[in-house]
């Protein structure tokens, strides 16, 4: 009798362990989910950020820079390659940076302006044709200044680009400027306008296709049982098309859009042209590699999105909605446009959102269907080539040069910035059309 009244206790503590096992077990999930997170986007953010809100010094701010710091930070960096050299080069080339170094040093009382005469205020380069000697005499700077004439043009450059300038132009500079050979010119300009252009096209054609497609299948459910079995096949193809990965639609998209099979010829030599590739008009068959052909691409990617989504929302509108307008003597139509949709509108509009979000930041079909391309203008018309912000930071990423991997950084922190807009406003329409409905 004792062991059988001591089991539900013994029970009960069971579970309640059990329960707050389950339940730490899952704040710590979370709290690693959160620190990993954490960590990859301030190792993002530390690298990128220096090329939004800083700028590299221009040659009428040169007399405002830390020369003495500078000359220790030359002197730092030849010192590390100095062990590599032979023995019998180490002595002069020691002496070749002391002296340098030095020189450095010295030109905070340097003035800039009448030796580099009517140089552009951006090109550094020019530094390397100053006349150090003339330069020296005629200001009276200290002999060891001529030193710095053994640098090289490079070497000007890297050096000066250290010391960076806090200015909030940086940032408009960086999404309106093309791209560049240069890290420190380099900008997002016309990747920004290429992923609208081709976002815009996506949306224009998968937002109407996927709700229309969603309230067939929702709201007009077949009674006839092979034709509903083809229902249920259709519904499972959708469904199961949202996890097909996105790099086949975009083999897809080469195939079907910019290719179209074959049957017009090949896409540099179309069969079919209106107006000349200038205008804004300009259509051809086949569609080449250009915005249209990536809209449609990214529309196949985020299609099935959008009709689960949708369907979901109209499927959580309450049936006495319905019932109460039929009853009213509405026809089906007028069920669906003046109840069922104005019901299911946030969900809808969240689920299509965050479609659209998913589409900006997708390479691999973009990447199948323009490839890897150096584009310094914006897109002129719906079949003009294009980048997009995905494939320019994939460019910048695969530079050998480490200025271009802080310049990739940058690049995604404003591509994170435009995905938590996108996230951001889908939570605020759902929020402002959800009160009058609650």
């Amino acid at each position: 009798m004792n062991a059988s009244k001591n089991m539900p206790v013994r029970s009960l503590a069971s579970r309640k362990f059990k329960d707050s096992l389950f339940k730490y077990i899952c704040i710590g999930a979370a709290s690693i989910s959160v620190i990993v997170l954490g960590i990859l986007l301030l190792s993002v953010i530390s690298k990128g950020y220096t090329y939004l809100i800083t700028r590299a010094p221009q040659l009428d701010e040169l007399k405002t820079l830390d020369w003495p710091a500078l000359a220790e930070q030359y002197r730092a960096e030849q010192m590390e390659y100095l062990e590599f050299l032979p023995e019998d080069e180490r002595a002069d080339t020691l002496q070749q940076i002391e002296n340098i170094a030095a020189g450095l040093a010295l030109l905070t009382d340097m003035n800039w302006q009448p030796a580099l005469g009517e140089a552009e205020a951006e090109d550094l380069g020019d530094i390397e044709d100053i006349d150090w000697e003339r330069t020296q005499s005629e200001q009276n700077l200290p002999a060891a200044v001529i030193a710095v004439e053994d640098l090289d043009d490079d070497e000007w450059e890297s050096l000066i680009q250290s010391q960076r300038i806090f200015a909030l132009s940086a940032f408009t500079d960086f999404i309106s400027n093309p791209p560049s050979r240069n890290a420190e010119k380099a900008g997002m300009g016309p990747a920004m306008w290429g992923s609208i252009w081709i976002c815009v096209a996506c949306a224009t054609l998968a937002l109407p296709i996927g709700i229309a497609t969603a309230i067939f299948l929702e709201e007009y459910k077949p009674t006839n049982r092979t034709v509903r079995w083809m229902h249920g096949f259709l519904q499972l193809n959708i469904t199961n098309l949202a996890g097909v990965p996105s790099i086949v639609y975009g083999i897809i998209g080469l195939t079907a859009f910019v290719q179209m099979f074959g049957v017009f010829g090949a896409f540099d030599d179309p069969a079919f042209t209106i107006g000349d590739s200038e205008d804004w008009y300009y259509f051809k068959f086949p569609l080449g590699r250009g915005v249209l052909a990536g809209g449609l691409t990214l529309m196949l990617v985020i299609l099935p999105i959008v009709v689960v989504s949708a369907q979901e929302s109209i499927r959580a509108v309450p049936d006495s909605l319905r019932e109460g307008a039929l009853a009213s003597g509405a026809t089906k139509w007028q069920m669906i446009w003046k109840m069922t949709l104005p019901a299911a509108v946030p969900g809808i509009m969240t689920g299509s959102i965050l479609a659209m979000s998913r589409a900006i930041g997708e390479a691999a079909p973009i990447l199948v269907i323009a490839g890897v391309v150096f584009i310094r203008f914006t897109p002129q018309n719906l079949l003009d080539d294009f980048t997009a912000m995905p494939l320019q930071i994939y460019n910048w990423a695969g530079r050998p040069q480490e200025e271009f991997w802080r310049v990739a950084a940058s690049g995604i922190i404003v591509l994170l910035a435009v995905l938590l807009t996108f996230n951001a406003t889908a939570v605020f329409i759902r929020q402002k059309f959800q009160r009058p409905l609650q």
